[in-house]
């Protein structure tokens, strides 16, 4: 009698929990929230887990991490991509758009799934969930030994990193209006081209990823911002603290809070001012590098570049932006609006550019941009295979559409 109980007890808290991290991320995710949304007190849910860590790495285990893992398998089955190469699977084109479509409008475990797989990177207990089940299987899909080729298996990490990165892109406000099935038609049509891997160019990094010259004209907030994006890159949001932000600034709390009202206001800015600069350095450092080399092998190179273990910071501030948006329309909002300026400012001087004239391809682009940044959190072995195999026909197609 006693362990159904609590058999039961621990059904309505991890469902709650999920349904908690899927609504409101996790901010929203504590012992007494989570016991108050399962219709209990606080005391069986502190009797079960003893830090919010230790529950979300649960509701991971139990729903989230499968759900997730599911979604994904079923995106490279439909695309022929898992099996021993040459036992007849083939590209399923109609399974293929059904299973991007359930990445692009998430279920609520693909949401929480999402939050969770972020967070993990500053929870010690959820990045060991999440490691040994969704990161162990990752890897394996990933080596070219098991994947029968590198090219093979650089289909599958552009596919999962697709898929992630739309996990990451379905908050966007406007969304539901977006008719993508044409697209992932062309996906698959782009995944059954069978070509050699290209030797990449050497290219220097982009010097926008090494330092952020905020510039505002007062040096003193330029001394917070880069410590705020220091500490985010290291704690995320919830975990940063503003006593660790002015130190490594060198400064005193009063210096914040003369210029900002709140930890949130100063993380905002920051975030913002670094995205801007990130998003003008990147589009500049394409444009140099598909001028070079054409539009495929540039985005092979970004990919490349962007999972590079070097670059891990990055891809950490990028994930913590995109997950704050998630959960605050303001901010989804006004990053909904600098994306829409960047796409107008490109389509001024390139009025037939293949990701920003079409707004299908555009989700399809942004929602990649985010991948490449939310793959490297999961494993570090994604940056060293072939995009270009995906990147040059994708870029092919997309021309002569």
């Amino acid at each position: 009698m006693v362990q159904a109980r609590v058999r039961r007890n621990d059904a309505r808290i991890l469902a709650a929990g999920l349904d908690l991290i899927a609504a409101q991320g996790w901010s929203g995710l504590s012992l007494a929230a989570v016991g108050k949304a399962a219709g209990l007190s606080i005391r069986p849910v502190r009797d079960r887990f003893d830090s919010r860590g230790e529950l979300a790495a649960a509701i991971w285990r139990e729903s989230a991490g499968p759900a997730l893992a599911a979604a994904l398998t079923r995106s490279l089955t439909a695309a022929g991509l898992l099996g021993t190469p040459g036992e007849g699977k083939s590209m399923d084109a109609a399974e293929f758009v059904a299973a991007q479509e359930s990445l692009a409008r998430p279920s609520t475990e693909l949401r929480a799934a999402a939050d969770l797989a972020v967070v993990a990177t500053f929870e010690p207990e959820l990045h060991a969930a999440v490691a040994e089940s969704l990161g162990t299987t990752i890897r394996q899909w990933l080596d070219p030994a098991d994947a029968g080729s590198a090219e093979r298996a650089a289909k599958r990490g552009y596919l999962v990193a697709l898929g992630l990165g739309l996990l990451a892109a379905a908050h966007r406000p406007g969304l539901a209006e977006l008719d993508l099935q044409p697209m992932w038609r062309r996906y698959a049509e782009v995944l059954v081209v069978e070509r050699a891997a290209v030797a990449l160019p050497e290219e220097p990094r982009p010097p926008h990823v090494d330092f952020l010259p905020f510039n505002t004209g007062d040096d003193i907030t330029d001394a917070l911002l880069r410590a705020t994006i220091d500490h985010l890159s290291q704690s995320g949001y919830e975990g940063a603290v503003i006593n660790e932000v002015v130190r490594t600034a060198g400064y005193s709390e009063g210096a914040i809070f003369s210029r900002y009202p709140s930890k949130e206001a100063l993380f905002l800015d920051a975030i913002l001012r670094d995205q801007e600069i990130g998003l003008r350095g990147q589009r500049e450092y394409l444009q140099r590098m598909e001028a070079l080399h054409g539009v495929g092998i540039a985005e092979a190179i970004a990919i490349r570049g962007t999972m590079s273990p070097h670059d891990r910071r990055i891809c950490v501030i990028d994930m913590e932006h995109a997950r704050m948006t998630w959960h605050n329309t303001n901010l989804a909002e006004v990053e909904e609006e600098r994306l829409q300026e960047l796409a107008r400012s490109v389509l001024a001087a390139e009025p037939n550019h293949p990701d920003f004239s079409d707004p299908a391809h555009l989700h399809a682009a942004r929602a990649m941009g985010l991948g490449v940044s939310f793959l490297p959190l999961i494993v570090d072995t994604a940056w060293d295979l072939p995009y270009d195999v995906v990147t040059i026909p994708l870029a092919e197609r997309m021309a002569a559409a």
